[in-house]
């Protein structure tokens, strides 16, 4: 159950998060608004199949806790990308 919770926190603060980069990014050139949604569904694919090929909830709790340590490449270029893209605006 507390592994649910957590992928349910996790989507609904990717999607937050998705939304405020897609909204900043709505002034890219076309093409380039979707990059924030590739990045949050990137992140959202990578716990899912955590939680699919794991066997219980103890190995699915350490792999979300190794993404969210940082010990995901994957995870690591999708969550940079989201940054990157919500922190576009400011800089310009």
């Amino acid at each position: 159950m507390r592994l649910v919770r957590a992928l349910l926190i996790a989507v609904v603060a990717l999607a937050a998060l998705a939304s405020c980069a897609t909204s900043a990014a709505q002034s890219a050139p076309p093409g380039q608004d979707w990059q924030a949604f590739d990045h949050a569904l990137t992140l959202v694919q990578t716990l899912v199949n955590i939680a699919a090929r794991s066997d219980s909830p103890e190995a699915s709790l350490k792999g979300i806790d190794d993404v969210l340590a940082g010990r995901d490449p994957e995870a690591n270029r999708a969550i940079a990308g989201l940054f990157e893209d919500a922190t576009e605006a400011t800089r310009a």
